[in-house]
Order: C-alpha cells, then structure tokens, then sequence
C-alpha cells in the first residue's frame, strides 16, 4: 500500500511488528490536530497539508506532532489574537510577563519566560518562513491567516533558530491571481472593543497580483489606577501587510511580502492578591484597592507604558525544475520597544524608574533544495544564515525603602548593551522508502553560532540620584558549535494508519544575560540541549472523514535555561540561570471529524508530566520551614513540577454551517477548553496554586449563499470566569502575593459584520 499525499506524495514507514500491534490496539488516538487547510467540503474528506518538514505533505503521513488550525476556524471561533491558540491547542499554553520583551509560549510544558534580552525563546515563532529572533515580535493580530501549525517538540534541524521545545508556523494567505476583490470586517463589542480588518486583492495581468491587508484592534484596560484615574493593560494596535505574486512561468515562483504594525497601550501592571498585614504596600493602597482574586485597581505614582514598532520585508523565490524545488526566503526585520512600569506598586517612589527601551534588527538567509516526493530516497537540504543586533537602554531607581535617602534623592542605575548574535548552519533530511510500507528517516543540522555583548552600567546622574551599582563596562564573547538530528521510522499496516517513532536532539543557543548583576565571567548561559523521544499513531475513519491522532512522548533537557525571583536580596531581582535536567513527558490526543456536510467536529487532550530532574537550589518563599524543605534560605527544586504546568489540558470546539433559505446560510461556532491547576512556583508555595478552570465561546449568524456579507453575534468566556495569568510574590511586601489578570478572564459580547466585494 501508498501513502497518498498532495501532490503526489508519498510516505513508507518502518516499525516492525510491535508498532503494527499499537496501530491496532490503539485505532482511535491520535496526536496532533485541531483545524484544517486544505479540505473538500463536497465529499467531506478532510485534507490538511502542512510544512512540518518544509515541503508540503499531508498531515496524517507526517511523523511528527502538530496541530494545525486554519485562519477559517480562528475566525468562526473569533479569535484573532495568538493569545487564543491555547484554547485550541491543549499542549499549548501563554507566559504573561510585565513587558512585551519577556512574554512566551510553553509546549509540553517548557517555555522561556525571562527579562534579558538576549535569552531566545524555547518554542520559537516562524511567519511565512521567517523567524522571528524576540518573542514580542509575534504577538500582533492574527489577520488574514490562512494557517497555523503548532509542532511540538524540537523542531530547530529544519526550521532555523533554536525552537527547542516547538514552534508556531504562521502562514498568511497569498495572493490571487485571478480575483479582484475586496473584503472588511467590522466587530464591536464590549469592554470597549472594537476589530477592524479590510483585504483587498488585485490580479495585475496574468501572471501577478497584490494584496494588501490593513488591520485595527482597541479594547479598554482592565485594571483602574485610582490615583491617576486611568485604565491599563487594553488593547491598541494596527498594522498593514502587502504581498506581491510574480508567476512568469510554471516553473518560477516569486511573492514578495512586507509589513508595518504598532501598539501603544498602558500596559503591563499587576494587582495585589494579598498583602503582609502593616506592610506599606496595604496601607497605601486605601479602602479603594482591595486585595483579592478579584482585585482590578493600583494606586501608582509611576508612569506605565508600551509601545512597540514592528516592521520587515521578506523575498521567496522557489524555482522547480524536473520535480526538484529550490528555494531561497530572504527577509529582514525590525522591532522597536519602549515601556516604562512602577514595580514598587504603590504611590511612594519606591521603584518608580523602571524603562526599557529596545532595538532589534534581524537579517536572514535561507536556501532549501527538496528532491521529487516521489523518489524512494527523497530529501531537503539547505544552509541557513541569521544575523540579529539588539541595543538596548534601560533605566532604573527609587528610594528603595531607604529612610537615608534625603528628601527627592532616589538610587538609580542606568545599563546598556549591545547584543549581537552571528548564526550559520546546514541542514538536511532524507526519507528512504524500503517498501510501499516502511520509511526511515534520517536528519542533521550543524550549527555555528558566535555571541557579543557590549556592556555598560552607569550609576545615578547628581544631583537627584545617587548610583545604586558603580558603575562598570566590558566586552565578552562567546561561542557555540552544535549538532541536531533527529532519527525515527514509519510503519503503514494499511492505507488509512501510520505509525512512526522518532529519537531527536534539539539545540537552543547560548544565553546572553546584561542585568545589574551580570559580569564578564557570568554573562553567558550554556545552551539548552533536549533529547525527545515520540512515539505516534495517526488513523483516518469514515473514508476521510475523521481523522484520530495519538503521541506517547518524553524529552530530556539538559542546562534548561530558567528565570527564578530572588527575594534574599534587596530589591528581589529576577536571575536566568541553568536550571540543569528538567524532563517533560506525557500523552497528546487529538481528533477532527466532519460526520455531516457542513458540521465539522475536534477537540483534544493532553496529559503533561514536566518537573525538574537534577538538584537546583531556588529561593525559599517568604515563610517556608525547614520541615517544607527550606534550608538556608534555599530549596532544592529536584522533583517540583514546572511552573505554570497543567497537568491536564482539553479542548473541544464545532462548526456547524446550514441553507436557511434559497439566499440565506446560518451558522454557528462553540469552543470549550479546561485546565488543571497550576502552582506558578517550584518552592511548594501554597500561595502561588490556580485551581482548574474552563472557559466557554462561541458564535451564531447569518449571511448569504454566495459569502458576499454575514453577520455574527460572538461571545468569548461566557461565564465570566476571570483567572490570572501568573500569581508571583510581590516586590517589597514579603509575605505578599500579585497576579496578572487576564484580558481574556472577562466575559465579551459583541458582533461580526463580514463584507465581501
């Protein structure tokens, strides 16, 4: 038997006799998706192609864990923000941080959540074959998508830089050739939202066409700031996005893309969930800020805000000759931050000075050779290069609690650097069809990489500030040279089941650490090394029509890259250090079905077991005994399960689409998904526990039989289940604890008008 596959793809597998067994013991699991690309509404047969192994293949023939959702689905389920995809991916989840520079994704469980600038992210961020060097750069609205595909696990041999735990690969749609049109979205809702989206496409002869895409986002703030009278942590961003399509022959591809965001909010503050009885933080706060799980008000002295400027231009050039395709993506990218916050929480000067100002500038290359699909030995090679500079500037002070200080004197420090990352590899893979059934697989990366910082910390300026660190500067470097691979093998018993399991090593770069602490011996964290382990069945049912997925996985990291809050110095400081071993392991399943025409049906589960596997001294909470394992201050965190780690995710979601009359359709979404609670420590801090929740959308509406307007009534979180994003010790209130609350915590109604011209 074949495997079928778009474009005449082909799949063999190799697994022997004990994997044909598990395909049979287990034919309703699955491992991996959650929406769709390429489907055939008519029959009913869904088709999803993806680019897990940069050349396009369908999903149930790939032997590696992803899911894919389609910028369809995001939109009948009203999502258009990055932030969502957790509710359709159950092994995703969202890293909240206090500036756009240190919020993540986690896969499995593993992800990057840190202050320094030069510590890349464990899952990374590709947009149309572009990776994107700092996590901030991919939080911008979801706007006119054609497809995402979440892979889990390493993913760095064949996609660029690092992605050591997964990736996000975001595809935006292309333009038409042959359609002239134009198309606009308006949604208004509560809280004060308001989502605008306009496309237009314009063939420009036969053989080329532009299209253009502008986008606008505003939602209120969520928290009030009750001595300023102001709200923080909304929403407002806009951007554009035009790509051009030259085919001047079957053989030649050329689309060219370019875009222009920003995002000016107040943003990003936290709230009191409780405070140390006497300390100054309660006493300053007042009757009007109540600390609490439901608390949404501050009283600052300080100024907050954040405003980001995301630009870049991309080349890709794909050339096919006698079924072999090169491919060359050219791209350069730029990313301006600017934040300010008052970390001391209250309406004293106490940590007012804390700003940060950002410049990040990326150039890549990549070039990709792939052999004919067909071929029983078929391959993609390539060679990758990435050059990124990032200056950064940063100012910080108060008094600190010092009563010394004389009146409006205040300890400040003021450090820069220049971080620069020079990254060159080869990489390549190779499939070999011993028969219509078995494939082995076989892949490596080799990857050079050389560090730069540029370091200079002056104190405080006279005569209102006194240095709070002497001032220092130096110079260091640094180096790393690494092999990826990943090994495995498929096993086809029958056309409609795949089996594979594979063994891969992953590789995240050295991180490049430039805090007040940070010397020339210390500025550099060795890189993150995982190994993963996958085993996996993939089955279609009913003639195509439902497909069930299953992944059994385990992945050790070594030197795992970590962020700890150090409260046995003042002020507490946020450390990255080497966390040493960490394991994540656990089951992924995942189904999608489309029973009826017009009715289509997924969901998934994941069962994540990730702690920390070697001894790691982190600091004790305010309080903890020896007999909780406190010992001079420290805790060994061996055997702790990684923060913010549910150890149960589900979702489930439907579309349902009918003819109401001769012009009429009626449509209708729903969307479920649950989380298992979360401790956002590792030092057994009772204080720091979220308990499981479920958050509930969806969406009903009408719009004609030729798709030229509908209209749509959208609800997200109907139940108004409000839940924070991190639960952390606040600065200066031992024995006090803050949260971040959630834009998404709060119940939204509105409406969807979709124009079509």
């Amino acid at each position: 038997m074949k495997f079928i596959d778009a474009g005449a793809i082909r799949s063999r597998g190799l697994l022997g006799a004990g994997f044909a067994a598990l395909a049979t013991a287990l034919p309703a699991l699955a491992q991996d998706q959650a929406g769709s690309a390429k489907q055939q509404a008519s029959s009913g047969v869904l088709e999803i192609v993806v680019t897990a192994q940069r050349r396009p293949e369908k999903l149930q023939d790939v032997p590696v864990a992803v899911t894919v959702l389609s910028g369809d689905t995001l939109d009948a389920q009203g999502f258009n923000s990055p932030i969502n995809l957790v509710s359709l991916v159950p092994s995703l989840q969202f890293l909240d941080s206090n500036t756009s520079r240190g919020l993540g994704f986690a896969v499995r469980g593993i992800g990057t959540v840190t202050f320094g600038d030069g510590v890349e992210q464990s899952v990374g961020t590709v947009i149309d074959g572009v990776v994107l060097g700092r996590p901030g750069q991919g939080i911008a609205d979801l706007a006119d998508i054609d497809q995402i595909e979440v892979l889990r696990g390493p993913q760095g041999m064949l996609f660029g830089k690092n992605a050591s735990a997964g990736l996000i690969n975001i595809t935006t749609r292309q333009p038409e050739l042959h359609d002239l049109s134009l198309g606009m979205r308006v949604s208004l809702g509560e809280h004060g939202e308001q989502r605008y989206q306009a496309v237009g496409n314009v063939p420009l002869g036969s053989s080329a066409a532009l299209r253009i895409v502008g986008y606008g986002n505003k939602r209120d703030g969520i928290i009030h700031d009750y001595a300023k009278d102001r709200d923080y942590n909304g929403r407002n961003e806009w951007g554009a996005r035009a790509s051009l399509l030259v085919e001047p022959s079957r053989d030649l591809k050329l689309l060219v893309r370019a875009d222009y965001s920003e995002r000016d909010v107040p943003c990003c503050i936290w709230t009191t969930r409780s405070v140390t009885p006497g300390g100054f933080i309660g006493l300053m706060q007042g009757p009007q800020v109540q600390a609490g799980p439901d608390n949404l008000g501050v009283k600052l002295s300080g100024d907050l805000f954040s405003r980001t400027i995301s630009s870049g231009a991309s080349a890709q050039v794909d050339w096919t000759r006698d079924g072999y395709t090169l491919t060359s993506i050219t791209a350069y990218r730029k990313w301006k931050e600017r934040d300010g916050n008052d970390a001391d929480l209250s309406v004293l000067p106490i940590f007012d000075l804390n700003y940060g100002d950002n410049d990040v500038s990326q150039f890549s290359q990549e070039l990709r050779l792939a052999s004919p699909a067909k071929n029983p030995v078929n391959w993609v090679a390539g060679l990758f290069w990435y050059d990124l500079d990032l200056t950064g500037n940063y100012s910080q002070g108060g008094t600190l609690g010092q009563a010394w200080l004389p009146p409006g004197m205040i300890l400040a420090t003021h450090p820069s650097n220049t971080i620069r990352t020079r990254s060159a590899a080869a990489f390549g893979q190779v499939n070999f069809d011993l028969t219509e059934q078995l494939r082995l697989f076989a892949g490596a990366r080799y990857t050079r990489e050389r560090y730069a910082l540029d370091y200079d910390r002056k104190g405080g300026t006279p005569p209102s500030e006194i240095s709070w660190f002497p001032p220092l500067a130096f110079q260091a470097s640094d180096h790393a040279e690494k092999w990826s691979w990943r090994l495995g093998a498929q096993y086809r018993p029958e056309l409609s089941t795949n089996v594979y399991f594979s063994v891969a090593r992953g590789f995240k770069g050295v991180a490049v650490l430039s805090d007040n602490s940070v010397t020339a011996s210390t500025a550099f964290v060795p890189p993150e090394i995982p190994t993963a382990y996958e085993l996996g069945v993939k089955k279609s049912w009913l003639d195509g029509r439902m497909l069930t997925n299953v992944a059994l996985f385990r992945t050790n990291f070594d030197h795992f890259q970590a962020q700890v809050y150090d409260t046995t110095v003042t002020p507490n400081i946020f450390r990255v250090t080497s966390a040493g071993k960490v394991v994540t392991q656990g089951l992924e399943f995942d189904f999608r079905a489309r029973p009826v025409k017009g009715f289509t049906v997924g969901g998934g589960a994941a069962y994540i077991d990730a702690f920390i596997d070697s001894p790691w001294l982190i600091p004790c909470y305010p309080g903890q005994s020896a007999a909780q394992g406190c010992n001079a201050s420290h805790f060994d965190a061996k055997g702790q399960r990684l923060a913010n780690t549910p150890r149960w995710t589900l979702s489930a979601y439907g579309e349902y689409e009918r003819p109401l009359t001769a012009g009429l359709t009626g449509y209708a979404a729903a969307n479920w998904s649950w989380r298992d609670r979360v401790n956002f420590a590792m030092n057994s801090n009772p204080n720091t526990e979220l308990a499981g929740y479920g958050i509930f959308g969806g969406s009903v509406g009408v719009g004609s039989v030729d798709d030229r307007w509908r209209v749509s009534l959208y609800v997200r979180n109907l139940f108004n289940k409000h839940y924070p994003t991190v639960i952390f010790e606040t600065p200066f209130d031992s024995g006090g604890y803050s949260q971040f609350p959630s834009l998404e915590g709060f119940r939204t109604v509105g409406f969807t008008l979709n124009v079509r011209l």
